[in-house]
């Protein structure tokens, strides 16, 4: 079943059209990977999956909703319900590491209870101890890995990580990839965008390769191998076998 739907999506910002009849499905449980270069899309579309952005054209779907047609309060549970792991970590820096992993939970869980839980996501993240630090007291790999713990405070149903392993070193990569196959074990259905192929091959289900705006292709990641496209032979002669 599917749990994210998009259906002839297209996103145009002025003149630019950045998405260009988008289909996609992302079934309960599985880590779909968007892959493709810097530029081509992605990141547009996990901010329309969870109601970021409004489609110029097409329906998104997010748990059988048509997410265009709900009110604020309705896209809020939506929300809730799927945690976003930003590129860029996207945390306040005036407030402390605890403060920001539960900042989502001041309205579902008394002090006590976020106070267990921000420790929990901590420890969960390879961070525990580090509720009274500040942000810009963090390295970048410490700063992603807090956002993460934030991301999944709340205990989403569905996960979206845009680029979790740029600009990371190789251990702290393959302790986020960790996590994201963590997130699976739990049955969290997972959307990840990546131009980095050799992470994509070792969380995905299935994969969609994004050129121009356009889904190119999709399958598992044995089909995309052995795809005949040139267009997508030339984009995972990149990195990818």
């Amino acid at each position: 079943m599917a749990i994210i739907e998009l259906r002839g999506v297209d996103y145009t910002i002025g003149d630019a059209r950045i998405l260009r009849n988008v289909s996609l499905k992302v079934e309960e449980g599985e880590v779909l990977v968007i892959l493709g270069p810097s530029g081509s899309g992605k990141s547009t579309i996990l901010r329309l999956m969870n109601g970021l952005l409004q489609p110029t054209r097409g329906q998104v779907f997010n748990g059988g909703r048509d997410i265009s047609e709900l009110s604020d309060d309705e896209l809020k549970d939506v929300r809730r319900q799927t945690g976003f792991l930003f590129q860029s970590g996207a945390l306040f820096d005036s407030l402390t590491v605890g403060a920001n992993v539960g900042f989502g939970l001041r309205k579902v869980a008394n002090r006590q209870q976020a106070g267990e839980i921000v420790a929990d996501q901590l420890r969960l993240v390879g961070l525990a101890g580090t509720e009274e630090m500040m942000p810009a007291e963090l390295s970048g790999g410490m700063r992603k890995r807090v956002a993460l713990a934030r991301a999944l405070a709340l205990s989403p149903r569905i996960m979206l990580y845009d680029e979790p392993t740029t600009g990371l070193d190789p251990k702290t990569s393959a302790g986020i990839i960790q996590l994201i196959l963590k997130q699976q074990q739990r049955g969290v259905t997972s959307v990840v965008v990546t131009h980095e192929l050799v992470y994509a091959r070792q969380v995905a289900d299935r994969v969609a390769v994004l050129l121009d705006g356009r889904v190119v292709a999709q399958g598992s990641p044995e089909h995309l191998l052995a795809s005949p496209d040139p267009m997508v032979q030339q984009f995972l002669a990149g990195g990818w076998g």
